[in-house]
């Protein structure tokens, strides 16, 4: 830049600095330089999922049984594009999230949006992805969502096929994967 003075950059690269600094070392889970979740595609296996029948800054509600507080250093993030999203946005969708201590009690430090639940005859909900593998009863997608699957439900062989997958929210499982959304690899 014309008319920049170097210590002007040099003090924005050390701003910059402090600023990943500080992101990173509040997004580790238990304070041990783990990352709360990855986002780079990595199989994030969820600790507890379901519908967020009640949010707040502090605390979730699921399926309107099971309440966590929430952590000072929670992520939430779309699971299908990893943008970060405010969490109270989520209220009424099912949702994944991951769970570690802190003080002593189990909260929430990471919250990945699936979609929101279509209130039909049976309810459900839907997530389309490109998937990847099966690892037990599990579907993993290159997003790095992971689906507990029905024990009747088949899943494709050739890793890269784009799938819809209905889950059933009161059970938590996929209860129907089929062919056909995103775009698949050759």
């Amino acid at each position: 830049m014309r008319g920049a003075s170097p210590s002007r950059f040099v003090t924005l690269a050390a701003v910059l600095a402090i600023a990943v600094a500080s992101l990173t070392a509040g997004c580790t889970r238990g304070g041990d330089g783990e990352p709360v979740v990855r986002l780079d595609g990595s199989a994030r296996v969820p600790d507890d999922e379901g519908v967020a029948t009640s949010l707040s800054h502090s605390s979730i509600t699921l399926d309107g049984e099971r309440t966590y507080p929430v952590s000072e250093r929670l992520i939430s993030f779309s699971t299908y594009t990893g943008a970060i999203e405010p969490m109270i946005t989520r209220k009424g969708q099912y949702v994944q999230i991951g769970l570690d201590e802190e003080d002593g009690k189990k909260v929430m430090v990471w919250m990945a949006g699936i979609a929101q639940v279509l209130n039909t005859k049976e309810p459900a909900v839907y997530y389309t992805g490109i998937y990847m593998r099966r690892e037990g009863g599990r579907a993993v997608f290159r997003d790095g969502t992971v689906i507990q699957l029905s024990p009747d439900v088949t899943v494709p062989e050739k890793a890269g096929t784009g799938v819809i997958v209905r889950i059933d929210p009161a059970s938590h499982r996929a209860v129907e994967v089929t062919r056909g959304a995103g775009r698949s690899t050759p």
